[in-house]
């Protein structure tokens, strides 16, 4: 960070900036770990390309405090819930688990 707080640089080699990061990166989590189930939870466009891209089983798109229409329509179209509220997410998770 500088001096006033503003971010100055990164590591521009982080699996995460990569396109198709965050999947890659549960991947070898998967491969590493030998988990057999894997599950995404997240409000953004990258978030649901977990799912889209297979790197986890199952996804929930989170609208608590913003609805991302892009997100809610693509769950919509994929079958994958949408949730709004805490309840709702804690009620999905239990459900996974």
């Amino acid at each position: 960070f500088d001096e006033v707080g503003n971010v100055s640089c990164f590591d521009e080699t982080c699996t995460l900036l990569q396109e198709q990061g965050k999947a890659k990166a549960i991947n070898a989590l998967r491969t590493k770990r030998k988990y057999t189930h894997a599950y995404g939870i997240g409000d953004g466009g990258t978030d649901f390309d977990m799912y889209a891209g297979g790197a986890v089983d199952d996804f929930v798109g989170v609208g608590i405090h913003v609805v991302r229409q892009s997100v809610q329509e693509k769950c919509r179209q994929s079958g994958r819930a949408f949730v709004t509220t805490e309840a709702e997410l804690r009620d999905w998770i239990r459900n996974r688990c």
